[in-house]
């Protein structure tokens, strides 16, 4: 198991760009964002989304789409979004960059000398065909 932070920018991309990284809560089994995700990617890619907008997405609420569910068929409801893709695949890319991502690994280099600091919620890679990334960040939180 490999935490996202020891990965290479290319593998990181590649990590953040799956499905299962993109949506990590439980959907039903139709709903399926890995060609989205892909074909957002290859029109993205070498390219800046601002060179596809008319206008920016800040002056809009509704450019997530939002959803409510329902923890324990009562009461709990909790709400969720689900980030425009375009906007996700772009700040993949633009994070991964070399500079950027050299950028994040120094911060949390810096952040893991103080003993006063444990992270254990960056994402694990699975290096296991039998379990997903999900199940290895549990595994995780559970030892």
């Amino acid at each position: 198991m490999k935490k996202l932070i020891e990965l290479s920018a290319a593998d990181a991309q590649g990590f953040l760009l799956k499905a299962e990284s993109y949506v990590n809560f439980d959907l039903p089994m139709y709903f399926k964002f890995q060609d989205l995700l892909d074909k957002v990617g290859f029109e993205l890619n070498g390219k800046l989304l601002s060179d596809y907008q008319i206008s920016t997405p800040r002056n809009y609420d509704d450019v997530n789409y939002k959803l409510l569910t329902n923890k324990d068929g009562k009461y709990a409801w909790r709400p969720f979004q689900i980030i425009n893709p375009a906007i996700y695949v772009s700040l993949v890319n633009k994070i991964t960059e070399e500079a950027n991502w050299a950028a994040i690994i120094n911060r949390f280099t810096f952040f893991r000398s103080n003993d006063l600091i444990e992270c254990h919620s960056i994402p694990v890679v699975s290096e296991s065909e039998d379990k997903s990334d999900n199940d290895t960040q549990i595994y995780n939180w559970w030892q």
